[in-house]
C-alpha cells in the first residue's frame, strides 16, 4: 500500500516557516497557533496507482466565540479553482 506523507508550511506550535511533518493518522491540534497554513499532502507512486501530491489552504482559530469565525472554501472552475481560508476576530478598543 503507498504512504501518505502530510506536512504544513510552517510549524503551527511556534508559527516559524518551513515544512513540518504531521504525523500519524490524526495529528493532535492541542496548543496550533491561529492563522492560515498550506497543507501538502503526498501518496507515493506504486505498482498500482500513480504518485500525487494535492496542496490546500486551512485555517486555524484557536477558539470559536461570538465575536470569532474562521472559513475555508474554493471557487472557480475545476481548470482555475482559487481556495482561500481565514480566521478573523474581534479586538478589544486600545485607544
Amino acid at each position: 500500500m503507498p504512504r501518505a506523507l502530510h506536512s504544513l508550511d510552517r510549524n503551527p506550535l511556534t508559527r516559524k516557516a518551513g515544512s513540518y511533518t504531521l504525523s500519524g493518522t490524526a495529528p493532535s491540534t492541542t496548543n496550533w497557533r491561529e492563522g492560515r497554513y498550506l497543507f501538502t499532502g503526498t501518496l507515493a507512486a506504486s505498482s498500482n496507482c500513480q504518485a500525487a501530491t494535492v496542496v490546500t489552504k486551512i485555517a486555524v482559530a484557536a477558539t470559536l466565540t461570538r465575536t470569532s469565525a474562521f472559513g475555508a472554501g474554493i471557487y472557480g472552475n475545476l481548470r482555475a479553482a482559487t481556495d482561500f481560508a481565514f480566521t478573523a476576530r474581534m479586538l478589544k478598543r486600545t485607544a
